[in-house]
């Protein structure tokens, strides 16, 4: 039965008892109960009631009778959650001005505001249903309630847009807000007057399509610079208010009110959320004091300087962001931690103008410590060891492979190799592709490229990654996905013959060497944990690939002749450094050196990288099996249940051509020029 058909019985009803029926619907149906008994009855009890002598239908029920038979009319446009919503929102608008004086009084006990009944009618619906829908479905229809009929009053000069405002950044998941909005109100007015509805249709639709988007394109406008580096801005702006409904108020009027200075350049460097966090939290500081601009220029000193460009202060950026990240947008405490706090300066600075000016203040050791930091820019170990430091210090998030300034130098790096790993496509199967480690997407791409229908997927530890491979897919539409997970807990994301095939592409020497196993990193359980996971994930037919770095079979012992005899002394802090395994070398003169050729090649790896890089890839061994271990080791932790497709091995160019001007690579017993052996490894394992 329609709603607006279940009124309709009780305004026709002639007789003066009540069915089994009509009392059950009474029962069921609270708004209609309300608005059916007259407000003069005292006393009354549903339960026992049965005749309806003295009661007569209420106007108002007659207008939302009025006001749904509308709707129906407008059911062809709407999908059938958008019907069932304007369905809820019109049964409960009027709600507030019916009831028996019993049923007032309980809800004045209650601080329903029925003073005001769209206040009101939102208080009781939301009281009645908060057991029965999900938070974000209560505070999208008690929203409507709450501001129904406030376009027409603002039209007629009754109350101001602002009391519209709670309508802005309202959503609900495969809800058409503005459709929404505006049939609601051609509804209501039309339950009015059909007459009063076509004459105010177009100023009424130009008035919403006005609210709905003044404050979201300033905002979007302000968001530019971020929405230019991939910010997905609509889905993260909508998540917001999904999260804090409750700052929608604030929001608003923080955009309504003011002039804003510089606060795109000191702002467009945080992530929207948090950015909307401190914007909230700023008005809400303000209050009604008459300020009329809002300069953020002195919250631009965050800046230093790296390779000769201005570039944004990494450490002060994160201390911030965990302030505001972590910050409870309920309380009313300041935006402050032992670090920095956000200072308000307000002042007068002439007669027309009311001014306010932010910054961000970092206490003295904070400001010496973060200076210390950026001195160790580029200083190989010491800078790891600083950001260690630091992110012990001020509890900052650091990702397991975080770069922090190179980091965007990083993923540039690994794109660009992505020609040097495009023959792992050849390899794939099936219609759902897992790339681990996925670094700048390259790889993704490739695939899509020779297979556009298929499903592919990167997963990654690193949050830093995540959120600029997101970047990405929005700015570029990419047709790749991206998920946070951890390679050691696969079935954690992805559930058993999700995937077909599975990619670890210059990653698994990283986790070897940063992922610790019963405290111990460089351990092979690591790599143990990661291939039986696989193997209980992959489906029969399902493929492992693989490429990373390897060991040669060989023994035999090679010299480096270092062009540079300074660079020995390169050679004797890496042997010191790295932690992977025992390094040995004999020096022979006071530019050559003769090692293990294995040991040769592991120093090499990290010496062609540069000293800027040499802080994270001493910590990387590159090579940790043999061609032939690295098969043994797969095929025992798939139980002898799978057959090796493909294996080869070979020096992955680049190598050669950057040591050229560095080293001479010589035979041990003939010093005599040889080839650097092969460096990197391509298997292919299939389940059976």
């Amino acid at each position: 039965m329609k709603t607006y058909e279940m009124i309709e019985k009780f305004l026709t009803k002639k007789d003066s008892k009540l069915t089994a029926e009509e009392t059950a619907l009474l029962k069921q149906n609270y708004w209609l109960k309300a608005l059916w008994l007259k407000s003069n009855i005292d006393d009354i009890n549903i339960e026992r009631f049965d005749t309806i002598d003295s009661i007569n239908p209420h106007a108002t029920l007659e207008y939302v009778y009025r006001t749904l038979k509308v709707l129906e009319a407008e059911a062809p446009n709407l999908n059938s959650l958008e019907y069932t919503i304007l369905n809820d929102v019109l049964c409960y608008s009027e709600v507030a001005k019916g009831g028996t004086p019993q049923m007032r009084k309980k809800w004045q006990q209650n601080h329903f505001s029925i003073a005001i009944h769209n206040f009101g009618s939102a208080d009781i619906y939301r009281s009645l249903n908060q057991d029965r829908f999900k938070p974000n479905y209560l505070r999208y229809v008690s929203t409507l309630i709450a501001t129904h009929g406030m376009i027409g009053q603002y039209l007629r000069g009754e109350t101001s847009l602002k009391s519209s405002e709670p309508l802005i950044g309202l959503s609900f998941p495969d809800v058409d807000h503005e459709k929404v909005v505006k049939i609601l109100n051609k509804c209501i007015i039309k339950g009015v007057s059909e007459e009063l509805y076509e004459s105010l249709e177009a100023e009424i639709n130009t008035t919403i399509e006005t609210l709905l988007i003044r404050n979201y394109n300033r905002l979007k406008k302000l968001r530019a610079a971020a929405i230019r580096n991939g910010e997905n801005f609509d889905k993260e702006y909508h998540e917001f208010i999904e999260t804090y409904p409750e700052c929608i108020a604030s929001l608003n009027c923080f955009l309504n009110r003011y002039d804003f200075w510089y606060i795109e350049a000191a702002t467009n460097d945080f992530k929207l959320d948090t950015t909307l966090k401190l914007f909230v939290y700023i008005q809400r500081a303000i209050g009604n004091k008459p300020i009329t601009d809002i300069s953020f220029k002195n919250m631009m000193s965050f800046y230093c300087d790296y390779h000769g460009k201005k570039v944004i202060n990494v450490f002060k950026e994160r201390v911030i962001e965990k302030l505001l990240t972590e910050y409870d947008i309920s309380s009313d405490a300041p935006l402050k931690n032992n670090f920095v706090e956000l200072v308000f300066d307000y002042s007068d600075d002439s007669i027309d103008y009311n001014i306010l000016n932010l910054k961000w203040q970092f206490t003295p050791i904070s400001e010496k410590f973060i200076d210390f930091c950026i001195a160790a820019i580029g200083q190989g170990a010491l800078y790891d060891k600083v950001i260690t430091m630091a992110c012990d210090h001020f509890g900052i998030r650091r990702d397991k492979y975080d770069r922090f300034y190179n980091e965007y130098e990083y993923l540039q790096t690994m794109n660009s190799t992505t020609h040097l790993k495009k023959i792992l496509v050849d390899y794939v199967t099936g219609d759902t592709i897992v790339d681990v480690g996925p670094g700048g997407g390259g790889l993704m791409d490739a695939i899509l490229e020779r297979f556009p229908s298929k499903k592919v997927m990167g997963i990654d530890v690193s949050e830093n990654v995540i959120e600029k491979l997101q970047k990405v897919k929005t700015l570029y539409s990419k047709k790749w996905d991206v998920l946070q997970g951890n390679a050691l807990e696969l079935e954690k994301t992805f559930k058993e013959g999700e995937f077909d095939t599975i990619i670890f592409c210059s990653i698994l020497h990283e986790l070897y060497s940063y992922i610790p196993y019963d405290g111990k990193n460089f351990n092979y359980d690591t790599l143990r944990t990661v291939f039986c996971s696989v193997y209980h994930l992959l489906p029969k037919g399902g493929r492992l690939i693989i490429r990373d770095g390897i060991m040669t079979e060989s023994n035999e012992d090679r010299k480096i002749r270092f062009k540079n005899p300074a660079d020995m002394e390169i050679l004797k802090r890496y042997a010191n450094d790295f932690k992977g395994r025992k390094i040995t070398f004999e020096a022979i003169c006071e530019d050559t050196v003769q090692m293990p050729i294995n040991d040769a090649m592991e120093f090499l790896y990290t010496y062609t990288w540069g000293e800027e890089s040499y802080a994270h890839e001493i910590n990387e061994q590159f090579g940790y099996f043999t061609p032939k271990q690295y098969i043994d080791f797969v095929t025992e932790c798939f139980e002898g249940n799978c057959k090796v497709i493909d294996s080869k091995h070979f020096l992955q160019s680049g190598y050669s051509e950057h040591l050229l001007e560095k080293i001479e690579f010589l035979d041990a017993k003939t010093n005599v020029s040889v080839n650097l052996p092969d460096s990197t490894f391509i298997l292919v394992i299939e389940k059976n």
